[in-house]
């Protein structure tokens, strides 16, 4: 990433929060339903600190890579039967069944779950604690973007230019 690039994303997110701990300095609205930038650091913190933001990871986790495993796997039969050309392209279509699958662990989660990122999350609802649903977002955000940014986009950029597509 250029540096320069970089530089405008970091300020971008550094001025969402800077108006977002202004609006909450506004006393606009409770802290119940509009908690500051500092109250959601904190209820990270917390489940950092007794370890159930990594539980509820690494169960969410472990649920997506059954089954991402389980899809490529058949996504793999098949591909023997579809030509070279195709190769490619399923990288991109793991990609994008990746985030449906993410998004869909995590639904699955708020439903029919006691453990894993979307639990933590229905629970943040259920207690009324805005800071603790708010966190739980940011935090299925910030994988969703790690794994797009650092494990599909190289792979995608690396099988693309092996086969002279970019």
């Amino acid at each position: 990433m250029k540096p320069n690039l970089l530089g405008k994303k970091i300020a971008f997110y550094i001025l969402i929060i800077v108006v977002w701990q202004g609006i909450d300095s506004a006393d606009i609205w409770p802290d119940n339903i509009f908690p500051s930038p500092i109250e959601v650091g904190e209820d990270l913190l917390f489940g950092i600190s007794d370890g159930s933001l990594f539980y509820g990871i690494a169960t969410s986790m472990w649920r997506l890579i059954v089954g991402l495993a389980i899809a490529i796997g058949g996504g793999m039969l098949l591909g023997i039967f579809m030509a070279r050309a195709a190769f490619p392209y399923m990288i991109t279509g793991f990609k994008q069944g990746w985030a449906f699958a993410w998004r869909g662990v995590i639904g699955a989660e708020l439903l029919f779950s006691f453990l894993g990122l979307g639990f933590l999350l229905n629970v943040g609802r259920q207690l009324n604690d805005v800071s603790q649903v708010i966190a739980m977002m940011l935090v299925i955000m910030g994988i969703g973007i790690l794994i797009d940014g650092f494990v599909f986009k190289k792979i995608e950029d690396k099988v693309m230019t092996k086969w002279g597509l970019r």
